[in-house]
């Protein structure tokens, strides 16, 4: 995959809903890659309030449990990072594909940190519940650790696209 490939998000859930997101490849490496994808419309998460045209840099891991959304406004100021326990993240070379385990949190641009969907997550499947505590013990006590690495990572690809503009 070249970076500015078209790629394919493809977000299943619990219940076997799946939602494709149409993204641009911005990062990879082997087992990760970053994908950006900007919202059509306002959306709320949390007590976040997302505008339309919010800028998504997302970050998947194959051997990680949970995928990350950094969310940035216009002019690339961060908005909320947003974590989600996952599992079979798949990163192909025209999709990246992953199942959403309904656990979230929420780490907000002045560090508050919301736990979300924890109910929906404890009535999950008994099939995905020790997926589900494996990525509640890598995120809720950590939640702050992965934004700063999630933030981190998307400031070195903005870095790198902007070093590629000036040449």
């Amino acid at each position: 995959m070249m970076i500015g490939t078209e790629v394919v998000e493809i977000k299943r859930t619990l219940d076997g809903r799946e939602s494709r997101f149409p993204c641009l490849l911005l990062g990879r490496a082997p087992g990760w890659a970053a994908l950006r994808y900007v919202l059509p419309q306002p959306a709320a998460v949390g007590t976040l309030a997302l505008a339309a045209g919010t800028v998504t840099v997302g970050h998947y891991w194959s051997d990680r449990p949970y995928t990350a959304y950094h969310w940035l406004d216009a002019g690339g100021r961060t908005l909320g990072i947003y974590l989600n326990a996952a599992a079979d993240v798949v990163l192909a070379a025209t999709e990246v594909r992953w199942l959403d385990l309904a656990l979230d949190v929420l780490v907000t641009a002045s560090g508050g940190v919301e736990i979300l969907d924890d109910d929906e997550a404890r009535r999950a499947p008994a099939w995905a519940q020790p997926a589900i505590a494996r990525a509640r013990a890598a995120l809720v006590p950590h939640a702050p650790v992965v934004a700063s690495e999630v933030r981190r990572l998307s400031e070195g690809l903005a870095a790198a696209a902007q070093e590629g503009n000036r040449r």
